[in-house]
């Protein structure tokens, strides 16, 4: 078995150390593929899935962050949920008809960053911080201050060192240092995600 998962951004290496917590990814035949924004992740899609199915991929997974993703104009104004549904469909429509049922594509509110505010204890801890609050449901941070954006404030206020948040280094080393239970608790498009991929396993 295989599975391709496709995503964007600098944050492969952290993403598949909390899919390893969840999911036996040898087992699963799960790989995953980063790109430099949606942008390049976008352009490429139809043809990588191509490829991917070719090469003997059972299904090609794909992870958008809902933040900053080039919406319509006349999609902007209308609410979270049905945004992040338009965003599906649009990188769905990317792909040749005779693909699309291959693809199964998940829009991230608001961005990965959503993930790691689901453990304020693991963002406590290396802050060396007490007293954070709580994020119930990080996937609904109010948009004007996306997660990446509470995350940097953290960092600038509460850090020894008013360290800067760098999504590269700081993202990476927090997805593989969370813990996946309340990842899954918090975030649905993780446990979605969680949930497909272990289908896809059995």
């Amino acid at each position: 078995m295989k599975i391709k998962v496709l995503c964007e951004g600098q944050t492969e290496e952290g993403l598949r150390a909390l899919l390893a917590k969840a999911v036996d990814i040898r087992k699963c035949g799960i790989h995953i593929k980063s790109y430099d924004g949606v942008t390049r992740l976008l352009r490429k899609l139809d043809s990588r899935v191509k490829e991917e199915l070719a090469s003997g991929a059972e299904a090609v997974f794909c992870l958008v962050d809902y933040h900053h993703f080039p919406l319509p104009e006349n999609a902007r104004a209308l609410p979270r949920d049905q945004r992040a549904l338009v965003i599906k469909n649009y990188v769905t429509e990317q792909l040749d008809e005779s693909r699309r049922s291959a693809l199964r594509c998940y829009v991230i509110l608001h961005e990965i960053e959503a993930w790691i505010l689901a453990d304020e204890e693991a963002i406590a801890q290396r802050l060396k911080s007490k007293n954070l609050p709580p994020w119930p449901e990080p996937e609904k941070v109010n948009d004007m201050k996306p997660p990446a954006r509470v995350l940097e404030e953290l960092f600038r206020t509460r850090s020894p060192l008013r360290k800067q948040y760098i999504k590269a280094k700081d993202g990476v080393d927090f997805l593989g240092k969370i813990d996946h239970k309340k990842v899954y608790d918090k975030c649905p498009t993780f446990k979605m995600l969680v949930d497909d991929l272990r289908r896809h396993c059995q």
